[in-house]
């Protein structure tokens, strides 16, 4: 999803999944990040994503498929199924990338990770802080 472009007018896409900066991922990268993150989480009943094409490519349906994972793809144009990614898409657009002016992509990258990290500090702690 091309969300923007630094200074210099280099591209720049971000995944929710994961945050890169400059390339697209393809069903090897997806599979590398969905297999630490259910390592580290456990694994899910489903993945619900768009139809992008890393994510219906036969490398990664397959490797779901042999893992015991569903996937549910949400319709095309029908981007109320999937609000909670649409959300964060347009937070980071608002938050972040409206606001920044990247001298590159190595930039764009660092602080990315930054107002990722800050994100899920500030949810952490309102949902501690509320019980």
């Amino acid at each position: 999803m091309r969300t923007g472009v630094t200074a210099h007018g280099t591209p720049l896409d971000t995944q929710p999944v994961v945050p890169k900066c400059g390339c697209l991922l393809c069903g090897a990268d997806v599979i590398n990040v969905l297999r630490y993150l259910f390592a580290v989480r456990g694994l899910p009943e489903h993945i619900r994503s768009d139809n992008g094409p890393e994510f219906v490519a036969h490398s990664v349906r397959r490797w779901l498929s042999q893992a015991g994972v569903n996937t549910l793809f949400i319709a095309k144009s029908s981007p109320w199924e999937n609000g909670y990614v649409e959300s964060f898409n347009e937070k980071l657009r608002d938050e972040l990338l409206n606001r920044e002016l990247f001298l590159g992509l190595e930039d764009a990258h660092w602080a990315i990770d930054r107002w990722l990290h800050f994100v899920c500090f500030a949810f952490s702690w309102f949902n501690t802080s509320r019980c």
